[in-house]
């Protein structure tokens, strides 16, 4: 059989998991960040017209004619959905900020940014105020300890929405720590009861016995990597720190910071973006609104 599975950041992951658990079938994995243009999609459809098996992530009806609708439509019975992971009770800091152009404001982590560095910079507080609201009281006023049930039957829904019943996968995952490098980038552990999740709803046999962690890489910590602070790992029973991870390329030594460099670094990259763009997000506005009732 051959199978072609269509993702974003998460897909490699999954992509590996299937084929490790599927040797005597052909696998192949499409990235659907090389197809944003129309040659680009056009290229992916001639492609996978000749595979038996499509696995993708739902892609909405911006992506043309790489929809799902769309190709459920085109290739009648072939076309499987699997869920695409976003969870944020561990990092209920991190925002992702646009630009008027729809592009990303930066941070040390790439596109991710922590709401309360980007708020304590609109509010102009100098960057070591801004260390100081990094504490329970402040977290527990944004919401940040009610985040992980909230993200929980949010996943749970969109998960049981597409035939995925994953309860006793999730409690499963908690039980061994923090299941997430980000808010979109899960670990290991994860992608792999995806993938056997996918082939079980697909009914193609597979050998269960196999620990995929022992065999997989998990490709997601090349990426950038955000800590648990540690106020919510307490509440949370995993472990915490104050210890970033910036995205680094193959063969690097790994770049780390701590929240002290993090946030100096997070104002540095900052002065040059309107105080309207930092606050157009709802997060940091809600941030900066208690910063400027409060301090």
């Amino acid at each position: 059989m051959k199978i072609v599975i269509m993702a974003h950041c998460q897909g490699l992951a999954f992509a590996n998991c299937v084929r490790a658990l599927l040797p005597d079938h052909d696998v192949y994995y499409l990235s659907i960040y090389n197809a944003k243009n129309d040659e680009g999609k056009e290229q992916f459809i001639e492609w996978i017209s000749s595979c038996d098996l499509i696995l993708t992530i739902p892609l909405g009806s911006e992506w043309g004619p790489l929809a799902t609708e769309k190709l459920t439509i085109r290739f009648p019975g072939r076309v499987r959905r699997f869920p695409a992971i976003a969870f944020g009770g561990y990092h209920p800091d991190i925002s992702y900020i646009y630009m008027p152009d729809g592009s990303f404001v930066g941070s040390p982590l790439g596109d991710y940014n922590s709401t309360i560095a980007a708020a304590a910079y609109a509010a102009a507080l100098p960057a070591e105020d801004a260390l100081d609201l990094y504490n329970s009281l402040f977290f527990n006023r944004l919401g940040y300890f009610q985040e992980f049930e909230r993200a929980k039957q949010w996943l749970l829904s969109i998960c049981r929405s597409m035939g995925y019943d994953l309860s006793a996968e999730f409690d499963r995952w908690v039980r061994q720590g923090s299941f997430m490098h980000s808010v979109n980038h899960p670990k290991i552990i994860v992608s792999a009861s995806i993938a056997c999740e996918t082939l079980r709803i697909a009914n193609i046999p597979f050998d269960d016995t196999i620990n995929l962690h022992d065999i997989v890489p998990d490709d997601q910590m090349n990426g950038p990597i955000w800590p648990v602070y540690p106020e919510i790992s307490h509440r949370l029973g995993c472990s915490g720190s104050y210890i970033f991870k910036a995205p680094n390329h193959k063969n690097e030594l790994w770049n780390y910071m701590d929240i002290c460099t993090f946030v100096h670094e997070s104002y540095r990259m900052y002065e040059n973006i309107p105080k309207e763009v930092l606050l157009s997000t709802p997060l940091v506005r809600k941030a900066f609104d208690l910063m400027e009732a409060t301090l």
